[in-house]
């Protein structure tokens, strides 16, 4: 008892009737758009902030390079005085010598003690001079 069912028939569009002419779409003019200016700022900063920063680079490359000579000349000072230091040092130490202070004491007048004396601080009596 299967009843079999009619397919239905696809709707077909009738064509216009000659009789009626299809309406068409009214056209009308249309402004032009108006050209946004925020692009052209947005240019002319992404242009200054690269010119800004090519500009803080060359200057931070200029004071590492100044600052590299000073470091050059502040170390060639630094080597100078120490060689000065080192001389004056060499020269203190032959001044302060025994032999140089045994010439220059005797160059004065003084004489060198043949036998020491020694002071005993309990009463105050010197020991070891020859009376």
């Amino acid at each position: 008892m299967s009843a079999a069912q009619p397919m239905p028939q696809p709707r077909r569009r009738s064509a216009p009737s000659p009789a009626t002419p299809a309406r068409r779409p009214s056209l009308s003019v249309v402004p032009a758009p108006v050209r946004d200016r925020g692009s052209s700022a947005l240019v002319l900063v992404c242009i200054a902030l690269l010119v800004g920063g090519l500009l803080g680079s060359l200057m931070l490359n200029t004071m590492m390079a100044k600052g590299s000579y000073d470091q050059a000349r502040l170390q060639s000072d630094l080597a100078a005085q120490a060689q000065l230091e080192d001389s004056l040092q060499t020269k203190l130490d032959s001044q302060t010598s025994p032999r140089n202070l045994a010439a220059r004491a005797s160059a004065l007048g003084m004489v060198q003690q043949q036998a020491p004396l020694i002071i005993r601080l309990s009463d105050g009596t010197v020991i070891g001079l020859d009376d």
